[in-house]
């Protein structure tokens, strides 16, 4: 037999700096012979031809051991150069019977892809050679100082939603394929919202609501558990779509008893006494089939994003705002015992059509208030990744009632925190339920990591719960900050660094840098991100190289524009922004445009043929029937490559770590998936781009370079004219302009002077007040928003 040698994949490793493991096999050489082979990084580029680009990584050498094949020998470590110790490493084992048997080599550190190709090679023959072999540098993941939850490969991401459906039916998307895996549970289901409301209708085609299909899976599956948990709005402002679930379920609905809901209050900032932030969280999980396991054993899904399970946020690309629109038909209205969810749903008006507690039309036949659509992205995952989830549900309910004594209404009785901990170590029975650590036989193609802003006390457990040794559970790792988690924003910092060639974002609110702002600093608003990616895009420029940020922003804030908390949430969004115009003026003036567009989504349709000036604003609103579509996201993706999904804002309430409760994903390829991934994470993309622009911009594929660039801010300019002046189009002939899709750019006066909205738009809240709504001429509006409140923030 002729010598050969192979060298096979045998996992992506769980260790934080192990890029790979391998299997070395030699087949032709005789047992007990000495052997020394050499481990090379090839070109990747030129493998055909005469490799003059390589680098000898380190050697092996060892003697040949007899395998359990008749065809197959494995070589044994005697002596091994390279260093262990620096890592990220290639990890060679050679015989995977001897757990001793790894061999680490240093890669190197210029490659710019980050990525290599290697093989191995008898020395003194180089003839004998292996296949090659694909390995990645694992930069992506955070280390466990800084996030709880370490990355899993092999996840499969089911779907990525842009918005809560695919169509007005419902028949599609993301409350589609929720109602789907509910049906397919048989374990248990924990749901864990910032809103949750029973009589929210998510299965369109059926009229049923989340409140009756949990209800309904808990009777049937008597042995499983449905439980959730959902934060307290009471303390504060209280909020009818929320806080009345306890209520519902006990009364009205009659959950039974393997069913438990909670809402829970949100301690001060670092954990400290107090209140004012939330349990912003959003996911669902729960087990489900694992298709291909030769055991017919379960396995975990989820779903998480910033969409909630409550009312207003059934919405689909169209964005639909007016009664006359064929799709209104499609929006539901439920009615019990005195209670009204109803998709019509806009949170700003106190107008006669609206009920007392502002959330809900009063009468079908009265739906003059245009509603304010909801866009958001969600995504759903299954396998390793998806198990991090069940902890955090468990980390969370365990301590609310336990540690913040009557912080929590609801089922807290000890009891509950008892089941849901048995349920928990139920599914550690390897017979029942793929483990977390095994070869996952879903093969996905993603690497993942569970992303948090949290504080030490409101995850872990107050009594330990025995399990697996490969899961130390709720143990504390941190030690970046002593109470508080932020490893959201550390994965965003990490994932704009990495950017190559565009980021794209989509976030509620857009405010950080606070020391960088132009009109005097705010120490409140640490995060980084807009000093992040002025950085990127200078650098960038420094290397002349090609390079687009787009945000995507809400029109403002939702709830009245002209209060307090609105106006200063503008003004630290303006003052945010400008913290990346003005670095790029500073090394390239003029040129901001070329490397940053920024706009928001609306719809306008139906209108009048002239415009109300005059009245109140719920006047003006329902007479020129134009809303903005609430950009409720928290997205962004870089490059096609990496994606993160969540529940946290780019704003400090959401990545400070120690106020509101949020949790994420930062999803990128395993080794040689690459193509796969970018094609999901574009396609995502595509759907966001037809969505919002109406058709592909020319060269949509590269959104980075010119083509594509210019043709979104020219069409975001004239919907910005029409959407202003309430027109669907404008002008004749070469100057004729056509309303498409929903993206209208800001109007922005990049100059050193002003660097403000242009002045020409002196209104630039549509239908406010008879006068501009304070702050919406940039220009003129300074900073004196001194401590109006962190909820700005």
């Amino acid at each position: 037999m002729a010598q050969a040698i192979h060298l096979k994949t045998v996992r992506q490793s769980r260790a934080p700096w192990t890029v790979a493991t391998f299997e070395l096999v030699l087949e032709g050489f005789e047992p007990g012979s000495a052997v020394t082979v050499e481990v090379m990084e090839v070109d990747e580029n030129n493998q055909a031809a005469v490799q003059q680009a390589e680098r000898q990584l380190g050697t092996i050498s060892g003697e040949v051991l007899q395998s359990s094949s008749s065809t197959q020998q494995y070589l044994v470590n005697t002596n091994a150069t390279g260093d262990s110790h620096i890592g990220p490493s290639i990890s060679i084992t050679t015989d995977q019977t001897i757990a001793s048997n790894q061999f680490f080599f240093d890669l190197p550190t210029t490659d710019a892809d980050d990525k290599w190709t290697i093989s191995i090679r008898l020395l003194g023959d180089p003839t004998v050679e292996s296949n090659f072999c694909f390995v990645q540098r694992d930069r992506q993941n955070l280390p466990p100082t800084r996030a709880t939850y370490p990355w899993h490969g092999q996840n499969l991401v089911n779907a990525f939603y842009n918005d809560g459906s695919v169509n007005s039916t419902g028949s599609a998307g993301y409350f589609h394929d929720l109602a789907l895996a509910i049906g397919e549970a048989r374990h248990f289901i924990f749901v864990v919202d910032w809103s949750f409301h029973p009589y929210f209708v998510f299965n369109r085609p059926s009229g049923q609501t989340i409140g009756r299909a949990l209800i309904d899976w808990a009777t049937r599956q008597t042995e499983g558990l449905a439980a959730i948990h959902t934060w307290d709005h009471t303390v504060g402002s209280g909020d009818g779509q929320n806080d009345s679930g306890e209520s519902i379920f006990n009364s009205e609905m009659l959950k039974p008893g393997n069913m438990y809901w909670r809402m829970s209050s949100r301690t001060g900032e670092n954990g400290a006494a107090g209140f004012g932030w939330s349990h912003h969280q959003k996911f669902v999980v729960m087990d489900c089939p694992c298709p291909g396991d030769s055991q017919s054993r379960r396995t975990i899904k989820a779903f998480l994003g910033g969409l909630d399970l409550t009312q207003g946020r059934f919405d689909w690309p169209e964005h639909p705002i007016l009664p006359e629109d064929p799709a209104a038909a499609f929006f539901r209205r439920v009615t019990s015992s005195g209670r009204t969810v109803h998709d019509w749903y806009n949170a700003e008006f106190t107008s006669p059509t609206l009920s007392a507690d502002r959330h809900s039309v009063l009468a079908d036949n009265n739906r003059t208030t245009p509603r304010q659509p909801w866009h958001d992205i969600h995504c759903q995952v299954t396998g390793p990744v998806a198990w991090d989830l069940v902890r955090e549900f468990v980390g969370r309910w365990s301590v609310d009632p336990v540690w913040h004594p009557n912080e929590a209404e609801g089922d807290t009785n000890a009891a509950t925190i008892t089941r849901v901990h048995n349920l928990f170590t139920s599914l550690f029975n390897r017979s029942r339920f793929v483990q977390q650590w095994e070869h996952h036989p879903l093969d996905g193609i993603w690497q993942g990591q569970i992303l948090r802003s949290i504080t030490s006390d409101h995850w872990r457990t107050a009594t330990p719960i025995n399990t697996p040794a490969q899961h130390p559970e709720f143990h504390w790792s941190i030690t970046e900050s002593r109470v508080r988690e932020r490893s959201i924003q550390e994965m965003y910092l990490r994932m704009i660094a990495r950017a190559r060639n565009f980021i794209y974002i989509e976030t509620q609110y857009f405010i950080g840098s606070g020391n960088q702002w132009p009109n005097g600093t705010r120490g409140g608003v640490a995060n980084r991100i807009p000093k992040a990616i002025a950085d990127k895009i200078i650098a960038k420029i420094n290397e002349n190289e090609n390079f687009h940020v787009y945000l995507i922003i809400p029109y403002f804030p939702e709830g009245d524009p002209s209060s307090s908390v609105n106006q200063a949430q503008r003004d630290y969004q303006w003052n945010s922004i400008a913290v990346i115009i003005r670095a790029i003026e500073a090394v390239q003036s003029n040129s901001w445009q070329n490397y940053l567009t920024i706009g928001f989504l609306a719809n306008w349709t139906h209108l009048p043929a002239a415009l109300h000036n005059s009245g109140n604003r719920a006047e003006r609103v329902c007479h020129n029937r134009r809303y903005m579509i609430y950009v409720h996201t928290k997205a962004m993706i870089v490059d096609d490559r990496y994606i993160i999904i969540g529940s946290a804002n780019l704003n400090e309430r959401s990545l400070a770590g120690g106020r509101d409760s949020e949790i994420g994903i930062g999803l990128w390829p395993e080794m040689t998936k690459g193509d796969q991934c970018r094609d999901m994470i574009r396609n995502l993309r595509r759907r966001l781009f037809l969505e919002h622009f109406g058709t592909l911009p020319a060269q949509w594929e590269t959104p980075h370079l010119d083509p594509c660039r210019r043709e979104i801010q020219t069409l975001g300019n004239n919907n910005w004219r029409l959407f202003n002046a309430g027109k669907h189009t404008s002008g004749t002939g070469a100057e004729a302009i056509a309303k498409r899709g929903h993206f209208c750019r800001w109007p922005i006066d990049g100059s050193t002077s002003g660097l403000g909205l242009r002045a020409n738009s002196s209104f630039i809240i549509a239908d406010g007040l008879t006068g501009a709504i304070t702050g919406d001429d940039w220009f003129v509006w300074p900073t004196g928003y001194t401590r109006s409140g962190d909820l700005a923030e």
